[in-house]
């Protein structure tokens, strides 16, 4: 599949078949290793993971090599998962699209003159090919959510702090922190649960994780939740798919006899006040110009360039960012006390499919387009994105399933009941036209 989609940028086969034997090995002996007891996995190119390079999509970190992996991952070695490749991501992060000067761009797994979607675009378009069981990506502003929409997979982002997030290159800074999380991705919602359970756990590396007991996914029942659901936001139009795949998810979580609302919170609007400001405008770009300058300057892919823009545009000084930070605290305030009387809320990842490739350097501001996503990153609180329709051209149409901080359980209970009522959905059309041959 990769070569169609270069999604894949490094791979350690000698490793991962070492790993294989001793997988085969254990099991052949009566050893469980863990819950992903042989299960190849991916992880994203921005992640420490020992053997692989991990560069960020930098030709400046080209030979870089860790020797250590993120607790992450290791997580997911100690619960029997086998890594066999790190995958695409935009320059430093830094993007809305999967492309960079080092390796290329990623294609969408659906329609290769479609986006995969950024930063995480290698990971969801692997995972969507089936190339990867589970794969390990990463959210701040949308990162991981969005890639799951364009490529028609699943993916959590938990409850900030719920994993722990060193081993992260280059490492989270300010204000990102707060809104950073690695982010699991799979072909269905129950994979979801399984990599949580192994990545969700104390540790002692990472003073901002926090060792918070984990719901039951399988204890939960729909029937008992007061689920919210919009699809206008008060910032973007969404496209009638997106309409369309928002009310048969609401019609599906009713059947399933949740307690469905039409409603949007109050103050929504203000996520365009605040998160720009808050996710460039500390230092208006000059940490990201100064680490590539760091990791040896030259040609910069324009993907970066324009998030170095964008983020010279929302420079604040220091009053006006401490004002900031007063607005997104009154933001996840308000946001909580909405949530008092409900249990999840159910909205759009963008306002449409994957669209070409280069829609984030031209036209409308794609903050404007991803604003359902970056809502939920201010409060970070989890999200789940599961697939709840397709549009015209046959692109799938995801959607977000919130819940309150610390309930990855309700957020992965009522995608799996969307899940249930809707698919199974096709594979995309490479792998059907793979496996014919």
């Amino acid at each position: 599949m990769n070569p169609r989609l270069n999604g894949v940028v490094d791979v350690n086969a000698a490793r991962a078949l070492e790993d294989a034997r001793r997988a085969d090995q254990a099991r052949a002996g009566g050893e469980v290793l863990g819950p992903l007891h042989g299960l190849p996995i991916t992880v994203k190119d921005s992640i420490d993971v020992a053997g692989f390079h991990c560069t960020a999509g930098a030709r400046g970190a080209a030979s870089r090599l860790p020797d250590r992996d993120a607790p992450a991952v290791a997580r997911l070695r100690a619960g029997g998962a086998i890594i066999i490749a790190k995958t695409n991501l935009p320059e430093l992060s830094e993007g809305f699209e999967t492309d960079n000067l080092l390796f290329g761009r990623t294609v969408n797994a659906w329609d290769p003159t479609r986006s995969a979607g950024g930063s995480s675009g290698g990971e969801a378009a692997i995972v969507a090919a089936g190339g990867s069981a589970i794969g390990l990506g990463a959210d701040t502003a949308g990162s991981a959510r969005v890639p799951a929409h364009f490529n028609g997979v699943t993916t959590l982002k938990p409850t900030s702090a719920r994993v722990p997030i060193s081993g992260r290159f280059p490492p989270s800074r300010g204000t990102a922190s707060a809104r950073f999380q690695f982010a699991p991705f799979a072909r269905r919602v129950g994979d979801l649960a399984l990599a949580l359970g192994v990545l969700a756990r104390e540790d002692w590396r990472d003073a901002g994780s926090v060792a918070m007991p984990l719901g039951a996914v399988d204890a939960l029942e729909v029937a008992s939740l007061r689920v919210a659901f919009h699809a206008g936001n008060g910032m973007m139009t969404p496209s009638p798919a997106t309409v369309a795949a928002i009310e048969a998810a609401a019609r599906a979580l009713a059947a399933a006899g949740a307690e469905v609302e039409e409603w949007r919170p109050p103050g929504l609007e203000a996520t365009l006040e605040i998160m720009p400001g808050i996710h460039y405008g500390n230092d208006g770009g000059e940490s990201l110009r100064a680490l590539h300058d760091e990791l040896g300057g030259g040609a910069m892919h324009p993907l970066l360039t324009k998030a170095i823009e964008r983020a010279a545009a929302y420079r604040k000084d220091a009053a006006t960012f401490d004002a900031l930070l007063a607005d997104w605290k009154s933001f996840r305030h308000a946001m909580l006390r909405a949530m008092e009387s409900r249990d999840c809320i159910l909205c759009p990842v963008t306002r449409e499919a994957a669209p070409p490739h280069g829609w984030s350097l031209e036209g409308e501001d794609p903050l404007i387009a991803l604003s359902p996503v970056l809502s939920w990153s201010l409060t970070g609180w989890p999200v789940v994105v599961v697939r709840a329709g397709t549009d015209a051209t046959g692109l799938p149409i995801g959607v977000q399933l919130v819940a309150r901080p610390w309930h990855e359980d309700v957020a992965l209970a009522t995608a799996l009941a969307v899940e249930h009522a809707l698919g199974p959905w096709p594979d995309p059309p490479l792998t059907r036209s793979a496996s014919a041959g």
